[in-house]
Parts: C-alpha cells; sequence; structure tokens
C-alpha cells in the first residue's frame, strides 16, 4: 500500500512499482548489452593476431592482487588473512589469476590500438564523473576517496587507470558500433 511505498521514500505504491519495473529492465538491459560485449570481444580476439608479452601479462596480475587487496583494506581485511580463508597463498592465487590476465592483456592491445586509430582520449569531466561513481559505490564523496587513495600512495595511479578504462570503453563502443554497422 502507499503507507509501505512512503516507509521506502516513495510518494505512492504506484511510483515504487514503476521504479522497481523500470530499475529491473535496466538491470535487464545492461546484463544483455554485456553478454553481447563480451561474445564481441572473444570474437575479436579469436580473429586478431597479436602477440601477448609475458611481462604485461604478470603486470595485470599484480595489477588484479593490488586491487584485491585495496578492495578488502576498505573492508577492514588483510590480503594474507583472505589468503588463508580461501587456503593459498598468493603464488597459487596469481597462477589462477594467469589465464583471465593473459585473456584481458590481449583485449586490452587490441581495444588500446582501436582507440589510437580513432584517437579517443578521457575528458577531465569523464574522469570527474567516473570518480563520483567510484566514491558513491564505496560509499564517499571524491575528497574521502582522494584521500584514501593518497594515503596509500594510490592517487595518481587509480586516476591513471580510470581514464584508461573510459578510452578502453570508448573503443568498445567502437566495435559495438562496428558490428552493427556490419
Amino acid at each position: 500500500n502507499d503507507d509501505f511505498a512512503k516507509e521506502l521514500g516513495y510518494a505512492s505504491l504506484d511510483e515504487l512499482k514503476a521504479k522497481t519495473k523500470e530499475e529491473t529492465i535496466k538491470r535487464e538491459n545492461d546484463r544483455i548489452e554485456n553478454e553481447y560485449v563480451s561474445v564481441l570481444l572473444d570474437k575479436l580476439m579469436e580473429t586478431t593476431t597479436i602477440d601477448v608479452p609475458v611481462s604485461m601479462v604478470q603486470a595485470e596480475i599484480q595489477n588484479r592482487l593490488k586491487e584485491l587487496e585495496y578492495q578488502l583494506s576498505m573492508q577492514g581485511f588483510k590480503m594474507d588473512d583472505y589468503l588463508k580463508m580461501m587456503g593459498g597463498n598468493v603464488e597459487t592465487f596469481a597462477a589462477q589469476l594467469a589465464p583471465a590476465a593473459e585473456k584481458k592483456v590481449k583485449i586490452d592491445l587490441i581495444l588500446d590500438k582501436i582507440a589510437k586509430e580513432n584517437h579517443f582520449e578521457a575528458t577531465d569531466e569523464e574522469l570527474s564523473q567516473r570518480m563520483e561513481e567510484v566514491a558513491k559505490m564505496y560509499g564517499m564523496d571524491v575528497p574521502a576517496l582522494e584521500e584514501e587513495l593518497k594515503k596509500n600512495k594510490n592517487l595518481e595511479n587509480f586516476k591513471a587507470s580510470l581514464k584508461y578504462d573510459i578510452v578502453m570503453k570508448k573503443a568498445i563502443d567502437e566495435v559495438v558500433k562496428n558490428s552493427k554497422n556490419a
């Protein structure tokens, strides 16, 4: 009833139903789009011959480990404790990450070439928007996120990573656009 909807912050039950329907449709559309992009990238990877340097795969594994360590620290956990809970150590965990890291590096190299060919860049506005999204995801505002990253001496690397992600998203969008025009 309307009282229940008002307790949840909506004006009426109809508004609650409409918002719930809208969110469900958006989630499903996002899922379908992500699946489509994944299939496209897999096909692109299969049809593109490219050398994947071992050093880049190792760097990707290290990045994934650092990212996990940061995420765990934001939740009050330590990497060593997490690995013990998972029944492993850094070396075995890194070995498990290797196939996905190699795939990501190959896709990134392909997308990087597409981005360079199209002169894609991340604008300051896009970076600010992405920082707001990440801060919100961690329940912070941007200054608090930046302060946390500064404490860990990771702010500039984090911003560079976000810029790279923005450019890669533009390259993915280009792949999607070209697939629909083909």
